[in-house]
């Protein structure tokens, strides 16, 4: 677990969590380092930092999990793309929270998703 300590406009958070890297950010990581005038330099960074990440597997449970969600949303009329539904389908798979500011996770059924880009509720 790692503790980091956020702060949101002004006010710091304390949370424990676990950091996932499932397939899509691992992508979306690479394709952004690709396009960097610094490749080398973000590659190694990526490739450091990932070896104190947890990196969730994806595997026939995950594709079952997968297939489950995209039924149940286009039944809904609801549609994501298919590398948010993987990270919705392993999240779910393993009860993850995702950090997210994207509204579609929303859509999810069983799915705990938190914003830390919005400001936190003021307290009682």
């Amino acid at each position: 677990m790692i503790r980091a300590i956020r702060e949101i406009r002004g006010r710091f958070v304390l949370r424990i969590f676990l950091i996932v890297v499932a397939a899509r950010p691992r992508c979306e990581y690479r394709a952004g380092i690709a396009l960097s005038r610094r490749f080398q330099r973000n590659l190694t960074r990526l490739e450091a930092a990932l070896k104190f990440l947890r990196q969730w597997p994806v595997d026939d449970q995950t594709a079952a999990e997968f297939a489950d969600l995209f039924k149940e949303l286009r039944a809904a009329g609801k549609m994501m793309s298919q590398f948010d539904l993987l990270i919705a389908a392993v999240a779910r798979q393993y009860r993850l929270v995702v950090l997210t500011a994207d509204a579609d996770f929303q859509w999810v059924a069983g799915l705990q998703t938190e914003n830390w880009l919005q400001p936190a509720s003021p307290g009682p």
